[in-house]
């Protein structure tokens, strides 16, 4: 399996998006896979101009990295696309990414109808999203957004690994059980994803596991954006 994942977090190879990628992503190699890791921001990739081109030539007319990244992403079988969640929704800068994979579409016209059909490119695609936010049900939106990427791509949607209060999941300990609980579901999701081509629902649970109850977790994240702003203060003085 050839696996292409995408870090759209601002922080790259650090903070809490690298976190949660980096065990699924390291198991699904031991497991056998070819994995090619980005980082978005240290892509050079312009918006979609909306020209029409690649529809006719399945190649984009715009000369930066988008090029040799879509060559990645049509030989890969699986797509990672890895993300904190900005305001419900995926980061622009990835959004900017997909808008781009447009050249992996042909159209198709039934009348005043238009439809589209994957010619090459993934199989399967893989969200691993993490929040702030206490409550699951934020990554409802980016979820749908998500699902209709892998349908314009006719891709199967292979998992999604969310983790919501990423912020009290990065003050534990490794060393934690549950924390530790959580690594070893990624590893085994990606495990699953090289050896079954699926995430299984347990490991996906197990990720997205509550850590701390929601009046806990408000007075922990108080305490975090205390403790930032006199940092804040401290360097101004």
């Amino acid at each position: 399996m050839r696996i292409v994942a995408l870090n759209a977090s601002p922080r790259g190879w650090l903070g809490d998006t690298h976190r949660m990628i980096d065990p699924f992503l390291r198991s699904a190699q031991h497991s056998g896979a070819t994995v090619r890791r980005y980082v978005v921001r240290e892509l050079r990739i312009e918006p979609c101009n909306d020209c029409g081109a690649c529809e006719v030539t399945q190649q984009c007319r715009i000369d930066d990295d988008m090029r040799r990244l879509l060559g990645e992403i049509a030989e890969a079988e699986t797509l990672v696309l890895a993300f904190p969640l900005f305001f419900g929704a995926a980061p622009g800068p990835l959004k900017t990414i997909v808008d781009r994979m447009r050249p992996l579409l042909s159209p198709e016209s039934s009348g005043a109808s238009r439809k589209r059909r994957r010619t090459f490119g993934p199989q399967s695609v893989v969200m691993v999203a993490v929040s702030t936010s206490w409550d699951r049900g934020r990554f409802e939106p980016v979820c749908s957004w998500f699902r209709a990427v892998a349908d314009e791509l006719s891709a199967e949607v292979s998992g999604m690994l969310l983790r919501p209060h990423a912020t009290a999941w990065s003050a534990m300990s490794e060393d934690d059980a549950l924390a530790l609980s959580i690594t070893e579901a990624l590893e085994d999701a990606g495990r699953e994803l090289v050896l079954d081509g699926l995430v299984a629902p347990e490991s996906e649970a197990i990720v997205a596991a509550p850590l701390i109850d929601h009046d806990s977790f408000v007075a922990f994240l108080s305490a975090v954006r205390a403790d930032v702003g006199q940092c804040t203060t401290e360097a101004v003085r």
